[in-house]
């Protein structure tokens, strides 16, 4: 569990990952603790070390 950001369709989306174990999938929430959903297909996922910014413009 930790932070994400989330980037679909253009927009950016703030809030956190986490998963309930090494074999469950990924769920993504933003700050309302709603879910982000990613799309169709095969996402792109990058893992970054947590005092590392994001930046977007």
């Amino acid at each position: 569990t930790g932070p994400a950001t989330v980037f679909r369709d253009g927009l950016r989306q703030d809030g956190i990952w986490s998963r309930k174990d090494d074999n469950a999938p990924f769920t993504f929430k933003n700050a309302a603790g709603e879910q982000i959903l990613l799309s169709p297909g095969q996402p792109w996922i990058h893992v970054i070390p947590n005092e590392m910014k994001v930046t977007s413009q």
